[in-house]
């Protein structure tokens, strides 16, 4: 389990008891017995803690779980019990995830809006940011696309859902110090408003210390090739999900060869959510790359820097 870098919020004891699994009253203990949390305190003195406490606590429910004793653990540091926590967690210990994402089908039936957000947000804390996109948000999306297409869930569910995953994606942040050699921008044609993928996509590329410009969705061909003159970037990552609204098929190779016309600079693009294709020839387009998935785009990320 290795935890991304998330927003500075506060949490009360009840917040941080229902992340990890922990008793307050067990919480409360730990802090007199062991000193192992210094939460401060809001305006009605209530106890409040931070991002490192509530990583700090699922560690240490995870560890005990695994048979360690609290007083062994106590003195470590939070990195110390990442390192140990690393050592001994196997993927058969991942299976807790499965579990986490049937809840969530379970609740979207009844329209558990609440119940869904606390899922996913434990599951947030529980694993780092690739985990989360790989093992987590791509499979949700996956089985609520299948259940919408079986007539077993409506679209409104399944929005609802996108919303919620948005929200918590949105809560992920990681560094992204920009440097024009060696930078990504990501973005979709004009008319395709499949935001989700590029959203992930970054959230990957930021994950594999990838430097991104985040560019959002629909651009006309124009208007990209004029933001990829002026960041002089090398390569961009586009979305070409298909949609009643925009058609792979028939609008990425015009779109391209609209925006092969229009640069000034020589990039590599690399299309997620669209089929190979015959690649015509260009100018200043020098490579096509087709991602099949999020894992072999991950994998490229990582192999490319």
């Amino acid at each position: 389990m290795c935890y991304g870098a998330i927003m500075n919020k506060k949490y009360s004891i009840k917040r941080l008891s229902a992340a990890s699994g922990i008793p307050s009253q067990t919480i409360r203990t730990w802090e007199r017995r062991y000193n192992l949390f210094e939460p401060d305190r809001d305006h009605n003195d209530q106890r409040v803690y931070g991002e490192s406490d509530i990583k700090k606590a699922l560690y240490l429910s995870e560890l005990i779980k695994l048979g360690h004793n609290i007083s062994q653990l106590a003195s470590l540091s939070l990195e110390e019990l990442e390192s140990l926590h690393q050592k001994q967690v196997t993927e058969k210990e991942l299976k807790w995830a499965s579990l986490g994402l049937e809840k969530i089908y379970e609740s979207i039936k009844d329209y558990k809006v609440g119940d869904i957000t606390n899922e996913l947000e434990r599951l947030r804390f529980s694993c780092g940011v690739k985990d989360y996109i790989l093992k987590i948000i791509l499979p949700i999306m996956g089985e609520i696309g299948n259940r919408v297409a079986l007539n077993k869930l409506t679209i409104t569910q399944e929005h609802i859902i996108s919303v919620i995953i948005r929200n918590q994606l949105a809560k992920i942040q990681l560094p992204n110090n920009i440097q024009k050699k060696n930078s990504y921008a990501l973005a979709t044609p004009d008319g395709n408003l499949h935001e989700l993928p590029i959203i992930l996509a970054n959230l990957l590329c930021q994950y594999h210390r990838a430097q991104t410009y985040y560019l959002g969705t629909s651009h006309p061909a124009i208007c990209l090739s004029d933001a990829i003159n002026a960041l002089k970037i090398d390569r961009i990552i586009l979305g070409a999900i298909s949609s009643s609204k925009w058609d792979y098929k028939t609008k990425i190779i015009p779109y391209l060869n609209e925006i092969d016309k229009l640069l000034e600079v020589e990039i590599d693009v690399i299309i997620g959510g669209g089929q190979a294709f015959t690649i015509p020839q260009f100018k200043k387009i020098k490579k096509i790359i087709f991602m099949k998935d999020f894992n072999q785009f991950s994998d490229y990320v990582s192999s490319s820097l």
